[in-house]
């Protein structure tokens, strides 16, 4: 991190253990960089487009963000292909080096420091952690005591959290800055927010109010309308109830996604455990639960088999529709599937984890985030100071926390030119290699 590595011994961390902790980040890191091309040109590629260069530091970035962010299709972790591909690791390092699947990226305020040590309050979620750098040489001890946060992605040890990759360190009367980011973190990866109870218990609260609300107001679950008309539906039941400032600063930046325009129509959907969501083409939906003879039509077998098996769709659809019709969701699947004695109550599980594991696999959290007064005051702080390009660096790694697919070729789309492309690509190259002789 800081410098060249002191033998320590504070605080229960020995010098041997962060000797072993090295040793087992340079192997991954090696692993990553000969093995999973991919992977690593993926998150490379996120930092060209954003920065539009590759550093060195950059690169670092890009090896840990490939290193714990890769997700296959089989739900597997790049953690675990290393782990079944190296058998010589003991059963300590092979249970450490899994428990790291379980990493995440906060905001800390230093609340003391101890060499290496630092006590801290993580400001996304609220929580007390124990961090720990790698080294505890001078240049360590010096910039943790000086430092007032610390942004850092961090993996579980036995007591407490070790310091991964790349941080930035920002002053204590940085204050407003460290809860705008800490709320951004948030939005982007809302997992990062829920770890604290207390937050995931109001966020339910707060859906299951709204449900009650939407059922209310439309008698069901969901409408299907025009994108003009969801769009002035969603925007009506989200400001009933909003105070007046929201309404001020949010009237003119509330917008459907782009990307539902251009469909016939759109589903507006609210899930009891998730909040709102959005389905392009509902109604063809919509005319297949009601006549499933008609799911071998193309264009509505393409968007019912959607809705079951794109990852970037979520399935809850099918619980809520077999909740009200459970018959016809039977129906409409069986035929989509070729399973005449389909019943989504014995077989629904099954089916999501051959077409969908991913779903089941991540939790579903609410999609309302109750920030606290500090956490809202710090977003409105980079707004006004147009500090988001510059922290950008700061939040990249969080920048795409949801899992992604990279088994398949072909699977990341582009606009760019062929020689756009081909100067990103040796960039990479040329990044991995000096990353390849250290």
């Amino acid at each position: 991190m800081f410098g060249k590595k002191q033998k320590a011994s504070l605080h229960g961390v020995s010098s041997e253990f962060l000797d072993r902790y090295a040793a087992l980040k340079l192997q991954l890191v090696n692993y990553v960089i000969e093995n999973h091309h991919e992977a690593l040109e993926f998150q490379a590629d996120r930092l060209v487009d954003e920065f539009s260069t590759l550093t060195d530091h950059d690169m670092t970035l890009a090896v840990d963000a490939a290193i714990y962010e890769t997700r296959f299709s089989d739900g597997d972790h790049i953690l675990d292909r290393f782990v079944a591909e190296h058998d010589d690791l003991c059963d300590e390092d092979v249970n450490l080096l899994l428990s790291w699947r379980d990493w995440l990226v906060g905001v800390f305020r230093v609340t003391s420091s101890d060499g290496p040590v630092v006590d801290s309050i993580n400001l996304i979620d609220d929580l007390e952690y124990r961090l720990v750098a790698t080294n505890n040489s001078p240049e360590t001890r010096r910039a943790l005591k000086r430092s007032g946060f610390i942004i850092s992605r961090i993996v579980p040890v036995g007591y407490g959290w070790m310091i991964s990759g790349e941080q930035r360190l920002l002053a204590r009367n940085e204050e407003m800055l460290a809860y705008g980011l800490a709320a951004e973190l948030a939005q982007k990866s809302p997992r990062l927010f829920f770890r604290n109870p207390a937050n995931l218990a109001l966020a339910r609260e707060h859906v299951r109010d709204e449900y009650e609300r939407f059922l209310e107001e439309f008698g069901a679950p969901w409408i299907m309308g025009t994108w003009d008309v969801i769009q002035d539906r969603w925007r009506k039941f989200t400001f009933a109830k909003a105070h007046e400032e929201f309404k001020s600063r949010g009237e003119q930046e509330l917008r459907l996604p782009a990307e539902l325009r251009d469909a016939e129509t759109v589903g507006m959907i609210f899930d009891p455990d998730g909040g709102m969501f959005f389905l392009a083409d509902f109604g063809l939906f919509l005319a297949a639960l009601n006549d499933p003879a008609r799911v071998k039509e193309p264009t509505i077998h393409s968007t019912v088999n959607g809705y079951l098996t794109d990852p970037g769709v979520s399935p809850v659809i099918f619980e809520l529709v077999w909740r009200r019709h459970s018959a016809k969701l039977n129906t409409l699947l069986g035929c989509l599937l070729g399973q005449p004695d389909f019943d989504w109550a014995r077989m629904g599980e099954g089916c999501l984890r051959k077409h969908n594991p991913l779903f089941l696999d991540e939790p579903r959290y609410p999609g309302l985030l109750p920030l606290n007064s500090q956490q809202v005051e710090g977003l409105r702080y980079m707004q006004e100071q147009q500090v988001l390009r510059e922290t950008a660096e700061m939040s990249a790694m969080a920048s795409h926390l949801d899992a992604a697919d990279l088994t398949g070729k072909g699977t990341k789309t582009t606009n760019e030119s062929p020689r756009k492309t081909k100067r990103k690509r040796k960039m990479v190259q040329k990044a991995r290699k000096r990353n390849r002789r250290r």
